[in-house]
């Protein structure tokens, strides 16, 4: 029982952190909406624990605690492949923004050295 309560407490404090991020904006649209679900799903289940058993028979699990962890990996694993490109994606940015600076130092050094001669 106090873990329930301990995780709906948590999740409702991450849920008005979200609504304040997004007004700041500091989180687009999207995943507001994403985590907000999330989260809203997290309270569901734990306040609802026998939802996740219905489910795990629909989908032929044993249990609804197995049910949950196997969404749980699913969701990490796409959160890692979707950081993956993120970074992969600055990376690139990165090496083009690192290759015109050294163009243009390159040229800055060459125009000092003609107007030396």
């Amino acid at each position: 029982m106090i873990l329930k309560i301990f995780v709906i407490v948590l999740a409702v404090w991450i849920l008005l952190r979200l609504i304040a991020s997004f007004r700041e904006k500091k989180i687009d649209l999207f995943n507001f909406i994403i985590w907000s679900f999330v989260w809203l799903v997290i309270i569901v289940i734990v306040s609802h624990p026998l939802w996740t058993d219905k489910i795990a028979k629909f989908m032929g699990v044993g249990r609804g605690a197995d049910i949950a962890f196997f969404i749980a990996i699913f969701l990490l694993f796409y959160l890692v492949f979707r950081v993956y490109v993120k970074i992969t994606a600055v990376e690139s940015d990165v090496t083009e923004v690192v290759k015109h600076i050294a163009l243009i130092n390159h040229k800055i050094n060459q125009y000092g050295k003609k107007k030396k001669n």
